[in-house]
């Protein structure tokens, strides 16, 4: 399996790439910023990317969007539950003082929730809603590769923020020890920020848990 990351835009975003090493089929998790720059590596990989896949609507998470799409025409996934932030990015950004986003994210063209499964190449990835940090909030799982994207739900020691319009502190408790921590210890947690971490050390060492 093909497995990029890039740290991106004002807040140090975790962009994921990731593909099939055979078919070259792929897709991407938050393109927070330089969707240029990601556009570039997709190029000369030569993977052929199927989905841009959103964990959430945060300007953070979907920044870079547009400028990918203007190179590669690829759908955007995201839960319906979050689109009113996603429209409103620029709204965002001035709350927390950085420069509005040159343009809005291009629209969605598919919604996803809970269950719903893509096969990418050989890699199967399955949606779980974990809001909390959005009321839209997902984590990607890819059950056969033991690989977790938690977008802003879950880090290393830590959960997202809940001090933002819509976020529950109460509800990401709920999505980490329901939808997260039933999954096997021994998968991998990539966050939408910081260093990755495995399911069973964030059921130990996590303060919040």
């Amino acid at each position: 399996m093909i497995f990029k990351n890039f740290v991106l835009g004002p807040v140090d975003c975790n962009c994921y790439i990731i593909a099939d090493e055979n078919t070259k089929e792929g897709f991407i998790v938050d393109i927070g910023g330089r969707g240029d720059f990601v556009f570039s590596y997709v190029e000369k990989i030569g993977i052929i990317v199927k989905y841009i896949f959103c964990t959430h609507g945060h300007f953070d998470h979907v920044a870079g969007i547009l400028a990918f799409k203007k190179k590669l025409n690829v759908p955007v996934c995201l839960n319906k539950k979050d689109l009113s932030i996603y429209e409103n990015v620029n709204e965002q950004t001035r709350m927390f003082g950085f420069e509005d986003v040159e343009q809005p994210p291009a629209p969605p063209e598919i919604f996803f929730s809970e269950g719903d499964e893509f096969i990418v190449g050989n890699i199967k990835c399955k949606i779980i809603e974990t809001p909390g940090h959005t009321k839209g909030g997902v984590s990607i799982y890819l059950p056969e590769h033991k690989i977790l994207f938690s977008g802003d739900t879950l880090f290393e020691s830590s959960i997202g923020r809940t001090d933002l319009p819509g976020s529950s502190h109460t509800e990401i408790i709920t999505s980490v020890k329901d939808k997260l921590f039933v999954l096997p210890d021994d998968v991998s947690v990539f966050p939408g920020h910081g260093r990755p971490t495995k399911i069973g050390d964030e059921k130990i060492y996590n303060p919040y848990f």
